[in-house]
């Protein structure tokens, strides 16, 4: 049975940002964006642990954080200091790359890079981002073919559910698989995760991962969850998030995660 917890008894805290920081819209509420804030007052170290790159998050995540902070991105292939430049990172091969961007166009999958601040996006993706034009407002999009460094941190491609069995049969890399409007997966080199990448945080920060609190709701978050002193899963996290998590709190279209960093600040147990 878990000792009662309270924040007094930890030093940082990092969170996943889609479905975490952010309600189903993408949107950080006004309510969420105080409570955060708060923590920050609190002397809690604070940064974010996501699958996101560099290119999406100086469009404004990184600017909630403090320029002294560290991000784990990129599904645990990169981090991050506060002004979005990497301190550490872990590449795919440019030949795995290669070898995924023509099966994916083989296949007609959309399919997304980040590199050097841009995204590089093949057709299918181009699609993708008209219907959902308003999450990629402010990010600098070139075609895919246009890329010429292939060594990169991860890969995101909107797949059938046939072509991730393929995928995670391959020893080359990790795979992490969500749900959307469609499957869509991140592609990391093999071993390579938020759970690896707090590792080195720690060691960067110098705070230790039982001093650590952590937020989530995707099968992304699993494996920081093992690493961290105290994990909290949101109501929509997936099922077997929840089951590891030491707290579950409310949705993230409710405030969950707001409400939650409140009542902890004013002293209520972990």
């Amino acid at each position: 049975m878990t000792s009662v917890q309270h924040l007094s008894d930890f030093k940082a805290a990092l969170f996943d940002v889609d479905g975490t920081l952010t309600n189903k819209s993408r949107e950080i509420t006004p309510r969420t964006l105080a409570a955060l804030k708060l923590l920050q007052g609190a002397g809690i170290v604070t940064g974010m642990a996501t699958g996101q790159t560099v290119a999406r998050l100086k469009q404004k995540h990184l600017a909630l954080f403090p320029q002294n902070a560290i991000h784990i991105t990129a599904g645990g292939a990169q981090l991050l200091n506060g002004k979005g430049e990497i301190l550490w990172e872990k590449l795919l091969p440019a030949a795995v790359t290669k070898r995924i961007y023509h099966e994916a166009n083989d296949q007609d999958c959309p399919m997304v890079i980040q590199h050097d601040g841009t995204l590089y996006v093949n057709d299918g993706m181009r699609e993708y981002i008209k219907i959902n034009e308003h999450r990629y407002q402010g990010v600098t999009l070139k075609p895919l073919s246009e890329l010429t460094e292939w060594s990169v941190a991860n890969i995101i491609l909107f797949t059938t559910e046939s072509y991730v069995a393929q995928l995670k049969m391959n020893p080359d890399i990790q795979v992490k698989q969500f749900s959307d409007s469609m499957t869509y997966i991140d592609i990391t080199a093999p071993g390579i995760t938020k759970g690896t990448a707090a590792v080195r945080w720690s060691e960067l920060t110098g705070i230790p991962l039982s001093q650590t609190m952590v937020f989530g709701d995707s099968d992304n978050d699993i494996e920081i969850f093992q690493e961290a002193g105290w994990s909290v899963a949101l109501g929509n996290a997936i099922e077997p998030l929840k089951a590891i998590a030491n707290r579950i709190i409310a949705h993230t279209d409710q405030d969950g995660l707001a409400i939650y960093l409140e009542n902890i600040v004013k002293g209520d147990a972990l």
